[in-house]
């Protein structure tokens, strides 16, 4: 309970325009070079989701920061913090490393690509993914349908069915914002709107 709690805190990403297939360069320009979300929790702030673009040369550098405490009056009970570092050229992803800590669980996940496709290092051990796999950081739309994913969370290849559930209305800091909700289902299950 608690993982999927944390699945659907950590991935509520609402971007500016759906980012389907897109390269980045186009998502870069939807976000601008920082985007950040206030994460809630029954209505109330817990946390913050930080994404920052920067362009280097050719290669585009994504970089996701999470914080969130969950308190019990004013006691603290769950504190997580999340930063991953990706490395992008050509719209190919080329590395990933990914830090948690879950509540004093602390987890490494490290991507990288190779002639074979990405390596790929976590809690499940080594295993090399297809060179097309999506990652599990949200920021850019996965395809519908039947695949494979990264989990940054924990390195390990998550087989799952993303199904477009259509378009909705998120209430947000300036108002409702038409977005894109998609569900992972499968080794992974979590709704993410776009």
């Amino acid at each position: 309970m608690r993982s999927r709690l944390l699945a659907c805190l950590v991935f509520l990403v609402a971007s500016p325009s759906l980012a389907a297939a897109r390269p980045v360069d186009q998502i870069a320009a939807l976000y601008g070079s920082e985007y950040a979300l206030t994460i809630s929790r029954n209505g109330e702030p817990i946390g913050q989701h930080v994404l920052t673009f920067r362009r280097e040369g050719q290669a585009w550098q994504i970089a996701a920061a999470s914080d969130m405490v969950i308190k019990l009056a004013i006691i603290p009970v769950f504190r997580f913090s999340y930063r991953s570092a990706e490395t992008w050229t050509k719209d190919r992803l080329v590395t990933l490393t990914a830090e948690t800590n879950d509540d004093g669980e602390k987890t490494v996940v490290k991507v990288e690509a190779t002639g074979d496709g990405l390596d790929v290092s976590g809690t499940a051990g080594p295993w090399v993914a297809p060179r097309d796999v999506i990652a599990t950081s949200h920021w850019r739309q996965p395809p519908v349908g039947p695949g494979v994913v990264v989990n940054t969370l924990t390195g390990k290849r998550n087989d799952v069915t993303i199904t477009d559930r259509g378009e909705d209305s998120l209430l947000t800091g300036v108002g409702a914002l038409p977005a894109r909700r998609l569900t992972y289902a499968g080794d992974l299950e979590v709704d993410t709107w776009y």
